[in-house]
């Protein structure tokens, strides 16, 4: 449920035992965060070139649960169009500027791995290697 409360959005969701195995930890939500950031700073950088190009993103992380800290993130960038490698250059550089991983820089590895043409789109809007 969301609400207004002075020009600022706030979601509340109650959470009952019943709930519980639905609902997403926080380096999920962490990982969500992350992913949609590089995926938007990714869309801009290939729409400013004019190139019409699938991404796809996945995202694996570790967690050291007997000292509560996240080890690292792997975010994996495959671009359905080939890109000349100052391209990927250019885009990796942009895509440290997220604030994500800003914040996150410092704190928890976070390697990008950017692969160029290799999506294949099977018709029916879901994608394979």
């Amino acid at each position: 449920m969301a609400e207004e409360i002075g020009g600022y959005k706030r979601i509340c969701k109650k959470s009952d035992e019943s709930s519980m195995s639905s609902v997403l930890s926080p380096v999920e939500h962490l990982a969500i965060a992350l992913g949609s950031c590089l995926l938007l700073f990714a869309r801009r950088f290939l729409d400013r070139r004019e190139m019409v190009c699938q991404i796809y993103a996945a995202i694996y992380w570790q967690v050291d649960y007997t000292t509560a800290k996240i080890k690292y993130f792997l975010v994996e960038l495959e671009l359905s169009e080939l890109i000349s490698s100052s391209d990927v250059v250019i885009l990796r550089r942009i895509l440290t500027q997220c604030p994500i991983h800003k914040v996150l820089h410092g704190n928890v590895p976070v390697e990008i791995a950017i692969n160029v043409g290799c999506i294949e789109n099977d018709g029916y809007g879901s994608v394979k290697y």
